[in-house]
């Protein structure tokens, strides 16, 4: 599948956190790019936005083009310190060319070369606070307050949406400013598609952009474009840069949405050894969800996936289970 390159998102500066609950016109200038990341303008910055609006995609590629930085997905700390999960790590050489697809596999990034050193140069981007389990958020709140207290002079990044980074205001004394990460105005979801595909057409850009305002089960109302997610919007350029679907202008939320996860599944799937049919995934995923909505839960951990595995009687989980272990399964899926 073709890799789309880091297209800046838009950005917007506060001096706090609670600055946002004040400001009322997101249409105003914006007022952040992505080259003040790489200065020495700020010392302890949170990144914060919605789900799907390129928070993790920023920090890697800041990661990536800053010297002296190291990237830590905050999830796979499992309890570790951020001084003991580099360590752990410090060995682990990347190649030269690396992009934030392999970031994310490995959940960590430095350059070669690089020490966690209490210096001014160094910067610390810690990554989707809001998806640390409950079991260590705790553990992690310590390990940050001490981690300012150890590498006082170490500029640090930490992303997550705004009510999780609200959660650990008590625990951050020091002043933090903060960058927003806003979706994209329809004009640029338009300037987008035609810089990323060749050759499209105005018309097919108008109906893709209809289709993908309109409401998947009354086309008469219509919603904020789910392309204006950053997310969504490149995960479509894969789907029309693939040309497997020719007519993805044509497709309801509900279609495109189905193409979305199976697109993901088939990717991640390549990855395996023994492969499976991704159609199998599909409906397995299906089944998880319809678990989940009547046990009315948004979020599951490895043991509640297990548990869910043992009490599904299925041909589907025998089929699936011949081929994998759950915890890759698990790991596939999420």
């Amino acid at each position: 599948m073709t890799t789309i390159p880091f297209i800046e998102p838009n950005l917007r500066y506060f001096s706090s956190i609670d600055k946002i609950d004040e400001h009322t016109n997101f249409y105003d200038e914006l007022n952040w790019n992505f080259n003040d990341f790489l200065s020495n303008k700020f010392k302890y910055l949170y990144v914060v936005g919605e789900p799907g609006n390129g928070k993790s995609r920023l920090m890697q590629e800041i990661a990536i083009k800053r010297n002296k930085t190291l990237y830590i997905d905050i999830k796979r700390l499992q309890g570790m310190s951020i001084p003991d999960y580099f360590n752990n790590k410090r060995k682990y050489i990347f190649k030269e060319e690396v992009q934030s697809e392999s970031i994310s596999k490995n959940g960590f990034y430095f350059k070669d070369g690089f020490s966690l050193e209490n210096s001014e140069d160094v910067l610390i981007c810690l990554d989707a606070i809001d998806e640390i389990s409950s079991e260590h958020l705790s553990v992690f709140r310590e390990h940050l307050q001490q981690l300012q207290i150890d590498y006082n002079k170490c500029s640090i990044i930490l992303s997550g949406r705004t009510h999780n980074i609200k959660n650990l205001q008590d625990i951050l004394p020091d002043k933090w400013e903060v960058v927003l990460v806003e979706k994209f105005q329809l004009f640029q979801v338009r300037d987008i598609l035609k810089q990323q595909i060749d050759g499209i057409a105005d018309s097919r850009i108008n109906e893709l952009l209809t289709s993908t305002s309109k409401d998947s089960f009354n086309p008469f109302v219509f919603h904020e474009n789910i392309l204006q997610t950053p997310r969504y919007l490149m995960l479509t350029l894969d789907l029309l840069k693939a040309k497997e679907n020719k007519h993805i202008e044509k497709l309801s939320q509900y279609e495109l949405f189905e193409l979305f996860i199976k697109q993901k599944l088939r990717k991640d799937n390549e990855k395996l050894k023994e492969k499976i049919d991704t159609s199998f995934l599909f409906k397995f995923l299906g089944l998880l969800a319809l678990i989940m909505d009547i046990k009315q839960t948004n979020e599951i951990t490895k043991n509640d996936f297990t548990i869910i595995l043992d009490d599904v009687q299925s041909d589907l989980k025998q089929f699936i289970f011949n081929k994998i272990t759950p915890d890759d399964f698990f790991d596939l899926l999420f």
